[in-house]
């Protein structure tokens, strides 16, 4: 519960006032973030974004993959070494 406490429509659900709440924050900056966030919403903005770049990562690792794969065998010799060391 604290942390919702925390977020203006939770103030609002409780009759306090984003003003009485943070008061470093104006009814423009909230009203600003408040459009903000209903866009993102409307236009799906964070699942398009999270899907470009899981694309851009894929194709990333694609075009790299022997790069990837020999980072990948250095960790597991760097692992296995040290678990040799602890268990001496």
């Amino acid at each position: 519960m604290a942390a919702a406490a925390q977020t203006p429509s939770a103030a609002r659900a409780r009759g306090l006032t984003p003003a009485r709440e943070w008061p470093h924050i104006t009814e423009r900056e909230l009203a600003t973030a408040t459009a903000d966030v209903e866009c993102k919403r409307k236009h799906e903005t964070v699942r398009v974004w999270w899907g470009v770049r899981a694309e851009m990562q894929r194709a990333d690792v694609e075009r790299n993959k022997a790069t990837y794969e020999a980072v990948r065998r250095d960790l597991d010799t760097v692992r296995a070494n040290i678990r040799r060391a602890l268990d001496e």
